[in-house]
């Protein structure tokens, strides 16, 4: 029998699941850390976070290194080469 992962890769678009495990990483990441920030996207290497204020923005910012390692040893793989936080458009 086939794991759902497997079958998901053959038919979805490129990057697609490797994405969600990311995102659901992150989660967990930010469940820990205590912040709210939202997962906006992951492209590429690049997992962009919103946050509510550009305060905030800058002070994850700051923490994008620990970030960026935290969801790496969650996923067990190097997969997030760059954090970016954004505050979130209004």
């Amino acid at each position: 029998m086939r794991r759902l992962r497997d079958v998901l890769e053959r038919v979805a678009p490129p990057g697609v699941v490797e994405a969600g495990g990311v995102l659901a990483a992150w989660r967990e990441v930010a469940r820990r850390m205590g912040t709210e920030a939202c997962p906006a996207d992951f492209r590429s290497g690049r997992l962009t976070l919103y946050v509510a204020t550009p305060t905030r923005a800058q002070e994850l910012s700051l923490r994008a290194r620990e970030i960026e390692r935290a969801v790496n040893a969650s996923l067990g793989a190097e997969r997030v080469r760059e954090v970016r936080v954004r505050a979130a458009p209004r």
